[in-house]
């Protein structure tokens, strides 16, 4: 049935998804390890807004970009969330 082959497709994709924002949070945390040995803060608006026009201007639709903006300010809101908690567990001292 064509119906449920699609929602295979899409079941798919979310596996892919859920691997690909693994990765960007694996990345996150990394940057958020070096933010905490230079001291910098971990919530850097002007990236986000690089972030934010580098997708609207990748975007082809059907997607509209005030739904893409949402959907990566959550992104980013998360991976956000996680490096913040670097500060618990991570003990920068030991890197210097």
């Amino acid at each position: 049935m064509e119906l449920e082959n699609l929602r295979e497709a899409i079941n798919e994709i979310d596996r892919e998804l859920v691997v690909l924002l693994n990765k960007r949070a694996d990345l996150a945390l990394r940057i958020g390890k070096i933010k905490l040995l230079h001291r910098m803060p971990i919530h850097d608006m002007a990236r986000e807004l690089i972030v934010l026009e580098n997708i609207t201007s990748a975007n082809n639709g059907p997607l509209k970009d005030l739904q893409l903006r949402t959907i990566f300010k959550t992104i980013m809101s998360s991976c956000r969330e996680v490096q913040n908690h670097l500060g618990e567990q991570y003990d920068y001292r030991n890197e210097e």
